[in-house]
């Protein structure tokens, strides 16, 4: 009875961290973190889009053609009235550094919006304060090329993983 106790903790404990998808993940494994969702346009020779909902956020994850996710975006939950709350500061340093792996994200402001580049240029991630998403993407996107590209890396100051910035309220 104790080791099966025990043995239930430390799985609980070593699944503590996996709570979210990762960019470049498969469907099967985001269906592991968030459960099954709902296709939006899914194609199996192209990929697509699916849509997860937890108990906080509303994920819409863009799959390429080998099923790999290329982009994440995390939408806070309506409310009772209609309405979706931005994310709070916790909310967004748990994301950041759930998708950034151990690794430092360079923080800055490209057209007004506060943006991240991860240290090794393997994801970029946008917070849309005036639409309430967090959005990720992969270099890998399409959607990536120009807007994120980080040839000029003195606009961005380096964070820690475990405690990104709170973006400026105007």
């Amino acid at each position: 009875m104790l080791r099966n106790t025990l043995r239930l903790l430390l799985l609980l404990f070593l699944s503590a961290g996996l709570v979210e998808a990762r960019i470049g993940d498969t469907k099967k494994e985001a269906e592991a973190h968030y459960g099954s969702g709902k296709d939006i346009g899914w194609q199996e020779d192209l990929g697509g889009q699916v849509l997860y909902t937890t108990p906080d956020y509303a994920i819409t994850a863009t799959f390429d053609a080998k099923g790999k996710i290329t982009m994440e975006i995390f939408a806070t939950r309506a409310q009772t009235d209609g309405t979706r709350a931005d994310f709070t500061p916790d909310q967004l340093n748990a994301l950041l550094k759930e998708e950034g792996a151990g690794q430092d994200w360079l923080k800055g402001v490209k057209e007004g919006k506060t943006v991240w580049c991860r240290s090794d240029n393997q994801i970029f991630a946008q917070h849309h304060d005036d639409r309430k998403i967090l959005l990720f993407l992969s270099p890998a996107n399409p959607a990536v090329a120009a807007p994120h590209s980080l040839q000029n890396q003195e606009a961005y100051t380096t964070q820690p993983p475990s405690e990104p910035t709170q973006p400026s309220q105007p």
